[in-house]
């Protein structure tokens, strides 16, 4: 499940993310860097031409767009959205909004801001499968839906982008700490919400967090060259988000992350 604002105080949330490292070398994250490149360059033709297709006709995705979804459960300004995988009903926040190209290519809006009607499906890598793997779209709009091959490669991608860029705005508004002696500091003082630590430094450095971070939750999701290039900073092992709005973010998108990757 992926953590609500109001879960951000269950006891098992950080054990979730703590145990994220693992997860992270598992085959489903193992896509080429040509996969994901050509996934990349796909994602963003579509969004563009259907951009250009419908933003002149005015029929850009908004709340009042988004609330008469059927997949919208409890009416106008819900948050709550049906999967139609499993025909569960979940926070949005804990889904992943699918639009349909006037052509018929399925296509991810992880940000819900692309137009069209949206098709809601729960952020697991189960529900993605059988979404990928099925006719699942095609009945839901009871039209043309075509699954592009690296669907689900374009979700990961999104999915780690924004939270990436998510830690990036945190940066730019001074709530993050950067390295080991500043995170110990901003912990000692209190401030500490969220620790990062790159998922590629050896286990002897890893765990130097662990006799000061207490119950403070811990990700492992991101490299030394991904945290470095969201943060500013080179060769980034350990970085912290101060308590507060960013974190709760933060939490949200990883633990989505989390449940992408799991298999």
């Amino acid at each position: 499940m992926i953590a609500r604002p109001s879960d951000f105080n269950d006891k098992d949330g950080p054990k979730a993310l703590n145990a994220v490292g693992a997860v992270q070398q598992g085959p489903t994250a193992a896509a080429s860097a040509s996969a994901v490149a050509g996934s990349e360059v796909s994602y963003q033709a579509v969004v563009q031409d259907m951009r250009n297709q419908f933003d002149g006709a005015g029929n850009r995705a908004d709340p009042d767009t988004l609330a008469i979804e059927p997949e919208v459960i409890g009416g106008r300004n819900s948050s709550q959205r049906r999967c139609i995988v499993t025909n569960e009903i979940k926070s949005h926040e804990e889904m992943i909004r699918f639009v349909i190209s006037p052509e018929g290519l399925v296509t991810p809006d992880l940000e819900g801001r692309l137009p069209g009607r949206g098709y809601w499906v729960t952020a697991r890598h189960n529900e993605l499968h059988k979404a990928v793997s099925t006719d699942v779209f095609a009945r839901a709009s009871r039209g043309k839906a075509e699954v592009p091959p690296a669907l689900i490669s374009t979700v990961l991608m999104l999915a780690r982008r924004s939270a990436l860029n998510t830690l990036g705005l945190a940066r730019r508004g001074w709530n993050v700490e950067f390295g080991y002696d500043h995170v110990r500091q901003a912990i000692i003082a209190q401030k500490v919400g969220l620790i990062l630590v790159a998922s590629n430094v050896p286990v002897e450095i890893s765990r130097k967090i662990d006799g000061v971070k207490g119950d403070i939750p811990v990700i492992s999701l991101f490299t030394t060259a991904e945290l470095s290039q969201a943060l500013g900073r080179e060769s980034l092992a350990f970085a912290s988000v101060n308590k507060g709005q960013w974190t709760l973010r933060l939490l949200v998108e990883c633990q989505r992350l989390t449940q992408l990757l799991l298999p």
